[in-house]
């Protein structure tokens, strides 16, 4: 079965609806959430829209710190198209709290849905990628994976877009409300047709020390090498993402000279990239479960990250007068090299990281592959959580954006080399290959 004809499969297709409908809505509110504090009139904060969006973001990703051993031990205990269908359930009735906040302007409450949808997908995630490799073969894995990416990531930039979008008419919020119920009406009717998946571990015994399952589930993931490396390896692909999404805005206006409506294009540019590059993946892969290819994606990654940031270090400074527009920002050579950089990095990520996720699906042990799937989760968000917090004190310090770009591809070609001296068996057969072409 091709790649996109497991669009047709009900094995595979309401899980993608299940996945990319949560990443839509969980969007679609934190992006509706930051522009009513920003722009509105009821919600206000003295920490300012800045500081609000950073806790905002701490709130999505903080569960994950918290939550994934346990979630890990759920999916690998219990049915998991059951427990799925009552993940989603727990998630409607999320979305419907995080409407009332919204509805009645309550930042405090806006900031627990934000918690409790954070924590639904923390619960989420594992299910969905231990599903994969129960519904399909071994060479649709990475087919598969692509496919879930890039839909989540398209998900992720609409659902960013609306949210903004929809706040900014009158009655957007109610709006916006009634897009997230039909969000999550959709995605739980979707896990309703979920294949039956048997649980790997029925007889496994819960933990109530949160802390001690976390280190359990480190240690037992590492016991693996292959795995532990992919885990870092894709844990390093959401660092870098982290960091250029971040500092998007900032490098638009402050470096470039450039409007909204650029940095929507630089978001979308992105989303598409990933998108594209974890669809690529599944074509040039050809259903191997392998880093072959990861080491050179990698480097792709690498060049056209210093080749944007020397770009943006070279533009003129931005004028006085208006911000450029898209078209504006286009028509110049460096605006096109510096689109054309950016959406070349993501192609190269979504190759990168798409086999890495196949790998630990793969090659993890049945009976834990959900905790292990848990550890990537854990490992993602620490790295994210440390790209923000060292990015915050760079910049602090006076350090240019450009300069932050430069060095995370600099790390990034030594995250290829490194790679490369972990990985042989998987990464040197190419360059006999390569050459013979």
């Amino acid at each position: 079965m091709s790649q996109t004809n497991l669009l047709a499969a009900r094995r595979f297709l309401p899980l993608f609806l299940t996945q990319t409908l949560g990443a839509f809505e969980d969007n679609l509110f934190k992006s509706a959430f930051v522009m009513l504090v920003t722009y509105g009139s009821a919600m206000h904060s003295p920490l300012g829209p800045g500081a609000v969006a950073a806790v905002a973001g701490g709130a999505l990703i903080m569960p994950y710190f918290l939550f994934s051993a346990t979630a890990g031990e759920l999916a690998d205990r219990f049915e998991r198209s059951r427990l799925l269908q009552v993940l989603k359930a727990a998630e409607l009735l999320t979305v419907i709290a995080a409407i009332a906040a919204l509805l009645a302007d309550s930042l405090a409450l806006s900031l627990v849905a934000l918690f409790a949808l954070g924590a639904q997908a923390t619960f989420s995630s594992p299910v969905r990628y231990a599903l994969l490799p129960q519904h399909l073969a071994a060479e649709q894995l990475v087919g598969g994976n692509g496919l879930l990416e890039g839909g989540t990531f398209l998900a992720i930039l609409l659902g960013t877009i609306a949210g903004g979008i929809a706040v900014a008419f009158d009655r957007g919020t109610e709006a916006a409300s009634a897009l997230l119920v039909v969000c999550g009406v959709a995605g739980l009717a979707a896990s309703f047709y979920v294949p039956l998946a048997p649980p790997p571990s029925p007889g496994l015994r819960l933990s109530r020390n949160l802390l001690g399952a976390t280190r359990d589930i480190l240690r037992h993931a590492r016991e693996r090498r292959e795995v532990w490396l992919a885990i870092i390896g894709s844990s390093w692909f959401w660092l870098v993402g982290a960091v250029f999404l971040s500092q998007i805005p900032s490098f638009a206006k402050a470096t470039l000279g450039a409007g909204s409506g650029v940095v929507i294009l630089f978001l979308a540019a992105f989303s598409v990239g990933v998108g594209l590059g974890s669809l690529l993946c599944a074509r040039i892969m050809r259903g191997e479960v392998s880093a072959r290819y990861a080491p050179l994606a990698a480097l792709g990654m690498a060049a056209f990250a210093i080749d944007l940031a020397l770009a943006g270090a070279a533009a003129a400074p931005p004028a006085a007068g208006p911000l450029l527009g898209v078209a504006a920002f286009l028509s110049h050579v460096t605006g096109l090299r510096i689109f054309l950089d950016l959406t070349a990095l993501a192609v190269c990520g979504g190759i990168f990281v798409v086999p890495l996720y196949a790998i630990i699906q793969r090659r993890s042990e049945a009976a834990a592959r959900a905790r292990v799937i848990a550890v990537g989760n854990i490992m993602n968000a620490l790295f994210m959580t440390a790209a923000a917090l060292v990015t915050a004190a760079l910049l602090a310090a006076g350090v240019r954006t450009t300069d932050l770009f430069f060095a995370i591809g600099a790390l990034t070609a030594g995250v290829a080399l490194w790679s490369c001296r972990l990985l042989p068996a998987d990464a040197w057969p190419i360059v006999p290959r390569i050459l013979r072409r």
